[in-house]
C-alpha cells in the first residue's frame, strides 16, 4: 500500500506545480449511515483538475478488516463476502461543499456481489489545509444491481 501511494505521489507531483489541488486522505473506519456495510478502511490520493467545473480525480484503496467472514445482506438474505480493492474515481460535479460522481473498482466492493461501478456523493468541510469528508458509495439504490449494500466513510484529508 505504501508503495502504491508513493508511486501516485511521484506521478501526480508535477501536476501540483501547475496549480492542481492534491490531497491524501485516510478513513480509519467505515460508518453505518446510508450504507449497510461496516468495518472497512479507506486510503485515497486525490487531485482537482483546474478546468471548467474543477472535476476531482482520485485513486483509492479500500480494505475490509474481516474479509474472511461471510456476511448476510439483510435486504436479500444472500450470503456474500466483504472484499478489499483498488479504485479510481471522478467527481465532475464539484461545488463548494458537495461533490458527485462515480467510482470504478478493480474487484466487486464492498461485498463480493456488488457491481464494479458505484455512484459517489461526498460532503466536504474545509479547515485551512485540512478537510473532513463524508463519502457515500452505492449503486444508486439498486439501479445497477439487484442488491445495494452501500458503504460510508468519514475521512480526514491533508491538502497540498
Amino acid at each position: 500500500m505504501k508503495k502504491i501511494l508513493l508511486i501516485l505521489l511521484c506521478i501526480l507531483s508535477p501536476s501540483i506545480v501547475v496549480g492542481q489541488e492534491f490531497s491524501v486522505s485516510v478513513s480509519p473506519q467505515s460508518v453505518k449511515a446510508w450504507g449497510i456495510v461496516e468495518d472497512a478502511v479507506g486510503f485515497s490520493a486525490v487531485f482537482a483538475i483546474p478546468v471548467a467545473g474543477n472535476p476531482i480525480v482520485g485513486v483509492h484503496y479500500f480494505h475490509s478488516r474481516d474479509s474472511k467472514n461471510d456476511y448476510i445482506l439483510a435486504s436479500s438474505g444472500r450470503l456474500v463476502r466483504k472484499t478489499s480493492t483498488l479504485a479510481a474515481s471522478i467527481l465532475p460535479i464539484n461545488l463548494n461543499y458537495v461533490r458527485v460522481g462515480g467510482m470504478y473498482t478493480a474487484r466487486s466492493f464492498p461485498v463480493s456481489e456488488s457491481p464494479k461501478f458505484s455512484f459517489v456523493v461526498q460532503a466536504a468541510i474545509p479547515i485551512s489545509f485540512f478537510e473532513v469528508r463524508y463519502t457515500h458509495m452505492s449503486n444508486g439504490f439498486g439501479i445497477l444491481h439487484d442488491i445495494n449494500p452501500g458503504i460510508d466513510f468519514i475521512s480526514f484529508a491533508i491538502k497540498f
